[in-house]
């Protein structure tokens, strides 16, 4: 158990970098999508932390099929 924290710790800075890249990639490409009934104020590209929790939403399975 031990032994593998570090490795667990070197795939969770992974993933962040991840979704660090395609939250600003998402901010660039899609901000000027306009809400609707999917697209609101809590699941949207117009900013960054919105796009981050977007992308944990859709990456948990979080109505992904919806979103998509």
């Amino acid at each position: 158990m031990t032994f593998s924290v570090s490795s667990f710790s070197n795939v969770v800075l992974l993933l962040t970098l991840v979704y660090f890249m395609f939250a600003v990639l998402g901010v660039f490409l899609f901000s000027e999508v306009n809400e609707g009934e999917i697209i609101n104020e809590y699941k949207n590209f117009s900013a960054f932390w919105p796009s981050l929790f977007t992308l944990l939403a859709v990456s948990t399975g979080e109505n992904w099929n919806i979103l998509l």
